[in-house]
């Protein structure tokens, strides 16, 4: 009783997800229930052949037993073939709208809670968690039901054929569920070290290929050579043992059923025949119904014993599944009469291990279409102040309005409709140019992302490799050179136009030749766009009409207002407590 409620909770957990797929699941049921019906009608034609045919010597019912069970092999592979069909069809859907409701929640799941998750961890719910879930409904909903009903069935037609062998065959049947249930446990056991020693291995080769540099500069081959080749022998050693359990299993269930039962069954048939004139085709037919109840009992048992390794994958899937998306309120319109996109507003921030603020009391406003300049000494908080502008960090006090707005209101993804980023950490996945640009604009056609190349100095470099967009550009762009990366990222931003870009540090790693033509090109492609920047370099410096200097008391310059050019404005006050 308790694997049952544990089955029906998970499955009310489960349902929500699958529920439009209602009828499909009575249809299926249907078919696997109705799989079990040449097992059920079998010995009731065999004890019609013995009877009948055999027995009385009747000739013409042979033609009969015939018919029944060409008829039975007919209906069987009808069930068989329209039970796969519909199988495949409703569990590759159910799979995939699982998939696509993880992937969704990955995508705008809060960064703070996306943080609390390795991406390995993700990909595992992703792929073989929600495989689980799969395994779950065939195996614990479906399966689990049909071999009830086959037990249910053959113990209501034995005991309608002859009670007398029903009641034997009830006596006979607790050796064989104790001797499984016996092997079972151990089985389980072994089943759950396996799990617990392939996730070891899994981790280990996990981190030798993200941490592979390291191991190769630290020389740390050996060490890791054999911490692997440990957890390996003691799987392999687990594996053994778990075959040899599963042999001694099924050779203490046959020797018990194939020659213990079937000696009492058959005897207690043949004294029952002598005495109460009991047909031979009765006996026969309710040892066959014998069978059926044993093997619906160890299948049972099976499925019992599978769900406790299935539960953590599945409340895994749930875990995300339940995950609250981010809001996003369209009818959120910014104030039409205010011209600031941003308003800071005495804000602070610190980071929680260190005792100092970096933020102190900062106000400053930056108005549609400015092009905007944040400097300072390394580690005065430059990019702290971005990622405040974007809502990646709160500030501990005061306010950021963003179009009129408190920034806390909107969610990120909000946000990065009108916000595009550029930093010198730009991810980059294992694909072709033309994937990554794509990413900005998926209708780009080869003209014009080989313009947005040329623009930012990158198409020679794709062209010496002889593949231009069709360069692979490496895990985290390892085939690319970090200027290369940068270019690239920047491309990327020339194809789609976005109200506010926020460049921090995005021409750090690019030629000092370079640099000053692809912030030309930028400042020219996004004229009527606010323009955000962190940079060093001279010549992007004097390229912006407004300065924003953190670490001191400074001066804003305006090129539109110099005569607010004595105007003092106290961007951050008091010592560094951090380089970020």
């Amino acid at each position: 009783m308790k694997l049952m409620r544990e089955r029906l909770e998970i499955f009310k957990e489960i349902f929500p997800y699958v529920s439009k797929y209602k009828v499909w699941w009575v249809l299926l049921l249907c078919l696997k229930v109705g799989q079990r019906l040449p097992v059920l009608l079998q010995p009731l034609i065999l004890r019609t052949f013995i009877i009948y045919v055999i027995d009385d010597r009747n000739i013409s019912y042979m033609l009969s037993v015939i018919a029944m069970y060409m008829g039975l092999y007919l209906v069987d592979t009808i069930l068989k073939v329209l039970h796969r069909v519909i199988d495949n069809s409703l569990f590759n859907k159910i799979t995939g709208d699982l998939r696509r409701i993880l992937f969704e929640h990955y995508i705008y799941m809060p960064k703070e809670k996306y943080n609390t998750y390795e991406v390995n961890d993700l990909v595992r719910r992703l792929n073989f968690d929600v495989d689980m879930v799969k395994f779950f409904l065939v195996g614990q909903v479906f399966d689990h039901i049909s071999y009830i009903v086959l037990i249910i069935v053959s113990t209501v037609l034995m005991l309608s054929l002859e009670w007398h062998l029903a009641l034997i065959a009830y006596i006979l049947m607790p050796l064989s569920i104790w001797l499984s249930k016996k092997y079972e446990d151990k089985i389980e056991k072994n089943a759950e070290q396996n799990r617990k020693l392939i996730t070891q291995i899994e981790e280990r080769v996990e981190k030798i290929s993200a941490f592979w540099k390291e191991v190769k500069a630290n020389q740390l081959e050996t060490y890791q050579e054999k911490d692997f080749g440990y957890v390996l022998d003691s799987f392999l050693k687990c594996m053994y043992e778990n075959t040899e359990i599963t042999f001694r299993r099924k050779s203490a269930l046959d020797i018990k059923e194939s020659i213990v039962d079937l000696m009492c069954m058959y005897a207690a048939g043949g004294i029952l025949a002598l005495f109460y004139h009991i047909a031979a085709g009765t006996v026969i037919a309710c040892v066959g119904y014998y069978h059926n109840i044993l093997e619906g009992s160890r299948e049972i048992m099976e499925i019992n014993a599978s769900l406790n390794w299935m539960k953590p994958s599945i409340s895994r899937v749930i875990e995300i599944a339940n995950l609250p998306l981010e809001k996003y309120d369209n009818s959120r319109r910014p104030n039409a009469f205010d011209r600031s996109i941003y308003v800071v507003d005495h804000i602070w921030f610190g980071y929680r291990d260190f005792k100092k603020e970096i933020i102190q009391d900062l106000s400053f406003e930056i108005e549609e279409g400015e092009k905007v300049l944040i400097e300072g000494a390394s580690g005065s908080g430059k990019s702290t102040l971005m990622q405040l502008l974007t809502g990646e960090l709160m500030p501990t006090e005061g306010e950021v309005i963003f179009k009129g707005l408190d920034l806390a209101r909107f969610s990120s993804r909000e946000l990065y409709d009108s916000i595009r980023i550029i930093d010198q950490n730009t991810y980059y996945m294992n694909i072709s140019v033309r994937e990554f640009l794509k990413m900005a604009k998926q209708n780009a056609g080869d003209d014009e992302m080989k313009q947005v190349c040329l623009a930012v100095n990158l198409w020679e470099d794709l062209e010496a490799k002889n593949e231009e967009l069709e360069v692979l550009i490496g895990e985290n762009g390892s085939n690319l050179s970090k200027g290369q990366k940068q270019k690239l990222a920047l491309a990327r931003l020339l194809l789609n136009k976005n109200k506010i870009i926020m460049l921090d540090e995005a021409f750090s790693a690019i030629d000092a030749s370079d640099k000053a033509a692809i912030i030309d090109i930028i400042l020219k492609h996004f004229k009527e766009e606010t323009i955000i920047c962190i940079a060093h370099d001279e010549e992007i410096k004097r390229r912006f009409c407004k300065t924003i200097e953190v670490g001191k008391e400074v001066f804003i310059l305006d090129d539109r207002n110099l005569f607010q050019r004595n105007r003092k404005h106290k961007i951050l006050r008091g010592e560094i407590s951090r380089s970020i």
